[in-house]
């Protein structure tokens, strides 16, 4: 299993687009990409402009395979410079431990 958790704060006015674009790609992802297991967009509880996203997929191949997909190329190219004020990456890799039998 391979995984990624990052904070995304929207630029002033941008919230609804940051968060209309996670939403349609984690839709895309369930929808298209079987090597996903999870794309989970959490409210950050201390600030209503900024989210929490963790994803997680079988292996890196499905993560490569994920940086492949039309709106993650987006993401990168256009949007995640347009929509989003700070960006951290607080975890990406293997999992020590998920409640997913044989995930890991």
């Amino acid at each position: 299993m391979f995984a990624i958790f990052f904070h995304a704060l929207a630029k002033p006015g941008k919230r609804q687009d940051l968060l209309d674009f996670l939403k349609r790609d984690s839709k895309f992802c369930k929808e298209h990409e079987p090597g996903t297991l999870t794309f989970d967009i959490l409210p950050d509880p201390k600030n209503d402009n900024a989210f929490y996203v963790y994803e997680a997929y079988e292996d890196c191949a499905a993560f490569v395979e994920h940086q492949g997909n039309p709106l993650y190329i987006e993401w990168e190219l256009h949007l995640k410079n347009e929509l989003v004020a700070e960006f951290t990456e607080i975890f990406e890799g293997k999992p020590l431990c998920s409640s997913r039998a044989g995930r890991v």
